[in-house]
């Protein structure tokens, strides 16, 4: 596949990125140049993508364990987001449900 868009200076947070959908999505933006902080239950096949993705495309990238339906795992994650990341952050989500994820009715508060 090949991506027409520059994401240089750009940081995505990509749950779900350790494995499926989520980790091709995270693999689409680190080819763009954007860096990717991958959230996901299993935290070995997000350090895995992490590492993948730093070596493969010379970009930043984090792993972080969280449950998207958990208060404190996506209070974690925004807080480690924040610490990290530098310039504009955008948000994927590849897991949860809508209306049961806490980080998707995070991620609604702050649209509307």
């Amino acid at each position: 596949m090949s991506v027409s868009i520059d994401l240089t200076g750009k940081s995505a947070i990509v749950t779900g990125g350790g494995d499926g959908i989520g980790r091709e999505t995270a693999r689409t933006l680190a080819q763009a140049g954007a860096n990717v902080m991958i959230a996901d239950l299993n935290a070995d096949a997000a350090e895995q993508a992490a590492e993948e993705l730093s070596r493969e495309y010379g970009v930043k990238s984090w792993f972080i364990k969280c449950d998207v339906a958990c208060a404190q795992d996506v209070q974690k994650l925004t807080q480690t987001a924040v610490r990290e990341m530098d310039g504009s952050t955008f948000s994927i989500t590849s897991r949860g449900s809508p209306g049961k994820s806490i980080f998707w009715r995070w991620m609604k508060t702050f649209s509307t």
